[in-house]
């Protein structure tokens, strides 16, 4: 469930990419920001989750 909204938060930042060019630019650019974040926030959520319940820890790997 996780993947497929974060597909559609790609999907949605890059359609406003694209709008941003031919309409209300000021809008669209705001909202690509937003969708931005928001894909953003929630691919980290879904690898530390992954990596949290996996056991896989960072600090370890690099010392």
């Amino acid at each position: 469930m996780q993947v497929v909204l974060l597909l559609v938060l790609l999907a949605m930042a890059i359609l406003c990419l694209w709008l941003r060019k031919r309409a209300v630019r000021w809008l669209f650019t705001l909202l690509a920001v937003v969708f931005w974040v928001a894909f953003l926030v929630l691919f980290g959520f879904i690898i530390g989750y992954t990596a949290g319940v996996k056991g896989i820890h960072i600090v370890k790997a690099l010392f």
